[in-house]
Parts: C-alpha cells; structure tokens; sequence
C-alpha cells in the first residue's frame, strides 16, 4: 500500500496500528490522549521505512529490522520499544509542549537526540542504546539500563543546560558552550548516574559524585 502525503493518526491503541509492507514518507500522531483513560496509540511497522513521524501527542513506536524511522519530532512524550528498532533521530524542538518532552526507550536503538527544549530519556526493561544527545536544553537521563555514548553542548546552545544523569551511565560530555553536570535521585540528593569523562571546551560545573 501506498501512503501519498500524510498518515494522520488519530484514534487507536497499544494493539491497533500495523503498517506492513507499506510506503509511506510521514506519520503524523494527534489523538487526544488528555484523558487518562485514553490509551496511547502504538504505531507498529513491518517492513515500512518510514521518514518522520511527527508525535503532537504521545505515541508508542515498534519497528522491524526492516523499518528504520529517520526521524521522529517528538512535541509530545514519545516511547521507542524493541530490539529491532531503530530510529535515527528524534527532535524535541521549540515547539515541544511546555515543559519538554519526555522519551522512553526500551531495549530499542537511538542514534541522535536533539534537545532544543527539555528533555527526559528514561531506559526500561531492557537495556537502550542512544549514541549521541545534542544538549542545548536540560537533558535528564534515568534508568540504569540507559547508556549514552555522547552528550554534545553546542557552542549554539541558548542557555546553561543541566545534564542530571540519574541512572545509568554517560561515555562522555563535549562542553563547547558552559554546563552543568550531575546526578540526582529525582533532582534530591545522590542519584547513581556516572560520567566516564568530560571534554570541557568551556566552563563546566561537574559533581564529583557524577564523573568517573
């Protein structure tokens, strides 16, 4: 099947979306999931690329080895599930919801994640990979099976970001704009995050409790 233009989701479930074997450039989420019993609707794709999915609210996301998502605009909390799936970028920008977004990644792929606004990556179940986070926003990282490669501060970053590694653990922070780095229980006392090291290009506030 072939999707022109959009697919624009705005109904269904956890057991309820299944695109296999389809062509389809953008997924766009926007079912009203405000009230609590509603539930999120899970998109799951069977060998169905997709280019970007674009969550206005709360999505669940499961792909195949055959269904690589390029890019996924989460202005809305997003959760990428399974071990075969994999998503090369997920963008919380500008225009996320007030606050930022939050992304639950379960045993899934990440290669980049671009934080314009807050943004809070928490690992479940199994372990995630993420292997690089663009901080130019709050980045807080829970889940002691969550283990980035990278967090960058780009020199274009607006403010100070807050890099609170909770759980898990961070392989290193590029500092080319200033920064503070930390580790939190729920941002109260001492979280069990670890930073292997630091690439300081520019002011750095480092916990010691959070750097190997």
């Amino acid at each position: 099947v072939e999707i022109q233009n959009k697919l624009i989701v705005k109904g269904g479930g956890s057991n309820s979306i299944h695109l296999d074997g389809c062509s389809v450039d953008t997924i766009e989420v926007s079912k009203d999931t405000s009230d609590e019993s509603a539930e999120t609707p899970r998109i799951d794709l069977i060998n169905t690329p997709v280019e970007t999915i674009e969550a206005e609210e709360p999505v669940i996301i499961e792909a195949d080895e055959s269904s690589a998502v390029s890019k996924v605009e989460a202005k809305n909390d997003v959760t990428i599930q399974g071990e075969n799936t994999v998503v090369e970028n997920i963008n919380v920008s500008e225009d996320a919801k007030e606050g930022g977004a939050k992304l639950n990644v379960d045993g899934a792929k990440v290669e980049t994640v671009s934080a314009e606004k807050p943004v809070e990556i928490e690992a479940t179940n199994n372990a995630a990979a993420i292997e690089k986070v663009e901080a130019k926003s709050d980045v807080t990282l829970k889940g002691d099976s969550a283990k980035v490669e990278k967090i960058e501060v780009p020199e274009s970053a607006t403010s100070e970001p807050v890099i609170d590694v909770q759980n898990g653990s961070v392989g290193t922070v590029e500092a080319n704009k200033a920064v503070e780095v930390k580790s939190t229980n729920n941002g109260n006392g001492k979280g069990n995050g670890k930073v292997s090291s630091i690439n300081a290009n520019a002011g750095v506030k480092a916990d010691s409790g959070a750097v190997d």
